[in-house]
Parts: structure tokens; C-alpha cells; sequence
């Protein structure tokens, strides 16, 4: 659709037809490739257009709405859509200078009739990508909204109700069904309690425009509409000042923000959704297969740990403890982040404490939940690690760690515990020879 605008904006016509993959990178190539064929009155008018918009609506309305306390914005559109008609009608700008124009608007209520079945399995894909589009903003502005204005929604009824809107607007000529953030926030702006009526008086004035007043909008130029739409746009262009918030948080999440941008551009929506949500599942398996650790260090004054790297008001505890041949040396792992541990991970915790006990180091587990401590029970992990050696904070396991590190010349036997061996427990998993 932003292609077609382009070709309203520039009066270009008669281009090759460009389907499936790289639709709109090759429609701006081709654009741009056939400037020279530009019709400048369309041009013109366009330009305008969007000039008119931008001080309408980033200058005068604003203005006006704060002097005079309106509630709503100004129809900034509405009066740009009237001007543009009747100056195209009296000075002919169709005929004269080339300009195209809606020309012929059927009136009168369209009939319903049942839809071509056999156009299913090819919009079957683009229908699959709008219906996940229209469900997620639907549901998100729902919630959002109901938080604001402290109430409750049933996520099932909204479905419910768009399902069947949906299925009954397609006996009809009309674009696929969905909420919109504008229009929602100039009905909470106006201070209206429920949809039905502003939708009543919505209907009507749409209605008048299909049974009267549509007639009067043959001259309206093309190119008008493609600039309201394309201004529209215009909260989108300003995402890409996310990327210079995303850098510096996340360098995952700006390659998913690129990625996601240039598949859906250059490639294809439907596919570029596809190809951008499986990037983002596979960022999440190596974030997963190479988590990120640090050194905690305490927070002066605190019973805080925080990363020794970041954080320099931290008491840093000493490294340097002689290598005797007991157990005075403490390793305590910050469990408080642990929401799941899958049984690869319960091995690797197994592994760990086997290999640093085995170096004289007594392990500790801090702050694990409960969920995770019934996991680990389940899965026999204090047949390896006994319990005493799980504290409710870090501050328990480093006081704990103080008073053994002080003691650390009396000889501390190691307890008989099973021992956690890989390749015994990949030998299990193998047929018997």
C-alpha cells in the first residue's frame, strides 16, 4: 500500500507490476528510475498537501486546543480534504495540468453477497499476518486502556467480538477490521464512557457518505489522500530514533529492530514477519546457550550485591586465600535469577560443584526460588549438593563463607555425597550393546 501511495505522490502510473518478494524496494526503484515521467501539478499539490498538514497539526491545532481548551484535535484532514476538491473542481486541475482525481464514487448501499471462495489459499498468508497484527494491537490498547481508566476486559470477548464483526464484514466491500490508537484517544478525550455512542454517529456520517455526499468528492486529487496517509506514517519514520536508545541497551535487540526492518522492506510482510519473529527465537536460544555472569561485590553500607564491574562503591571481597588442602575457599552463586532450570541445567549445576569441591572450594546457592528449589528436590539434585549448603539471601551464604574462611585452619572432611558423572549419565541414554 505505501508503494501505491508513492505513485499518488509523484503522478507516476503505468509501471511494471511488482508481486510477492521485494515489492516495495523494486516499487521505489522503479519510482525513483522514472522521475522524469513526474507530473509536476501532482507533485504540487502533494507537497502542499503535506505542508498544509504539518503546520495544521504540529502547529495550529495544538494552539488552538490549549487556548480554547478543546478536547479533541482539529479536523485537520476533513478541511484539507474540502479545499483540495473544490479548488481541483473550479480551476479544473484533472483536465489542465494532469492531476488524477477519485473520479466516479458508486453511491447507494452495497449488497452483500458471499465471497469468492477460490481467492482463499492466496490470501490466505497476508489474511493469517493481518489477523496476528489486528489481534495484538486490539488486545494491547484493550489492557491498556482498562488500566487507565480502572476497569476490567475479558481478552475471550474481544476475540469473540471481533471474530464476529469480522465474519460479517466480509459480505461486504470492506477493509478487514481493527482498532485504531487515534481515534480511540479523541473518544477518551472527549470524555465518552462507551464506544456505542460515538460509533452510532460514526456509522451515520459514513453512511452519509455513501448514500450523498460521496458524489462530491470525484475531484478529489489522489495524490491528497496518499500525503494524509503517508503523514500518517509518520510515528513509524520516528522509530528509528529507537535504535539510538537500543545500542547502547541491547545490541540484540537493535539487530532484531534492523533485521525485522529490512526483511519486511526488502522482502516481503508476510515472509519478513516470519523470517523476523524466528530471528528473534534464535537470538533467544543463544542468549540462552551463553548467558552473561558477573562478580557480585557488596554494596557499602547495604546488604546489596551488585556487579563488581558496574558499581564502584562496592567492598570487594579478597581473592588471595592460600591453597591448603582444605576447604577455604567459597564460591556462592546468586540463584535470585534463576526462574527455570531445565535438566541439562541441573547437570551443569552438578558438574560445577563436583569440579569446584574437587579444588577445595565449598559452593554455596543463594536466593533460589521456590519453584526452583522444588525442581532441583524432584530431580534428586541434593543427592549432590545437600541442602545446607542453600541459603533464603546472599548475605546468609557470605556470613556463613566469614565464619568458615576464619576457620578455614581446621580441617573440614567433605561429606560422602554421589558424585555427578557425565559420561556415566550419556552412557545411560545408549542402547545396550
Amino acid at each position: 500500500m505505501f508503494a501505491a501511495q508513492l505513485h499518488d505522490l509523484f503522478g507516476i502510473y503505468n509501471l511494471p507490476k511488482r508481486f510477492g518478494a521485494g515489492n516495495l524496494f523494486y516499487r521505489i526503484y522503479d519510482i525513483g528510475s522514472n522521475l522524469y515521467r513526474a507530473n509536476y501539478g501532482t507533485m504540487a499539490v502533494a507537497s502542499s498537501s503535506l505542508l498544509f498538514l504539518f503546520i495544521g497539526k504540529e502547529i495550529i491545532s495544538p494552539m488552538v486546543k490549549k487556548r480554547c481548551k478543546m478536547p479533541i484535535q482539529l479536523p485537520v484532514e476533513l478541511v484539507l480534504v474540502i479545499i483540495t476538491t473544490l479548488v481541483t473542481y473550479i480551476f479544473d486541475l484533472h483536465i489542465q495540468h494532469g492531476v488524477g482525481i477519485v473520479n466516479k464514487i458508486p453511491t447507494g448501499m452495497p449488497m452483500p453477497h458471499l465471497p469468492e471462495w477460490k481467492l482463499i489459499p492466496r490470501l490466505l498468508p497476508d489474511a493469517v499476518s493481518i489477523a496476528v497484527v489486528v489481534v495484538a494491537i486490539h488486545i494491547s490498547l484493550a489492557k491498556l486502556f482498562a488500566k487507565k481508566l480502572r476497569y476490567e476486559i475479558n481478552p475471550g470477548q474481544e476475540l469473540y467480538a471481533l471474530g464476529l464483526t469480522s465474519s460479517l464484514s466480509g459480505f461486504f466491500p470492506v477493509y478487514p477490521i481493527s482498532c485504531s490508537l487515534s481515534g480511540t484517544m479523541v473518544n477518551v478525550e472527549a470524555g465518552s464512557k462507551t464506544r456505542v455512542v460515538s460509533t452510532i454517529f460514526t456509522c451515520l456520517f459514513v453512511l452519509s457518505i455513501i448514500l450523498y455526499i460521496g458524489q462530491w468528492l470525484e475531484t478529489l486529487p489522489m495524490c491528497v489522500l496518499s500525503a494524509i496517509l503517508i503523514y500518517a506514517l509518520k510515528g513509524v519514520f520516528q522509530k528509528f530514533s529507537d535504535l539510538k536508545v537500543l545500542w547502547p541497551l541491547s545490541k540484540i535487540d537493535f539487530a532484531i529492530w534492523i533485521v525485522s526492518f529490512l526483511a519486511t522492506v526488502f522482502w516481503n510482510l508476510t515472509e519478513g514477519l516470519l523470517f523476523s519473529i524466528c530471528f528473534a527465537l534464535l537470538t533467544t536460544v543463544l542468549r540462552t546457550a551463553w548467558p552473561r555472569w558477573h562478580f557480585l561485590a557488596n554494596a557499602k553500607g547495604t546488604n546489596i550485591y551488585r556487579d563488581a564491574e558496574r558499581y564502584r562503591d562496592v567492598i570487594h571481597f579478597d581473592p588471595n586465600l592460600p591453597k591448603c588442602g582444605f576447604l577455604n575457599r567459597h564460591f556462592i552463586v546468586d540463584c535470585s535469577g534463576f526462574t527455570f532450570v531445565d535438566y541439562m541445567g541441573v547437570n551443569a549445576l552438578k558438574e560445577i560443584y563436583g569440579e569446584l569441591s574437587n579444588e577445595n572450594v565449598m559452593v554455596y546457592f543463594a536466593a533460589a526460588k521456590a519453584p526452583v528449589r522444588d525442581l532441583f528436590d524432584a530431580s534428586g539434585f541434593y543427592q549432590y549438593v545437600p541442602k545446607h549448603n542453600f541459603y533464603p539471601t546472599i548475605q546468609d551464604a557470605v556470613v556463613f563463607a566469614r565464619s568458615r574462611k576464619e576457620k578455614s585452619n581446621i580441617f573440614m572432611p567433605k561429606e560422602k555425597l554421589l558424585s555427578h558423572d557425565p559420561l556415566k549419565e550419556l552412557l545411560k541414554t545408549q542402547p545396550n550393546h
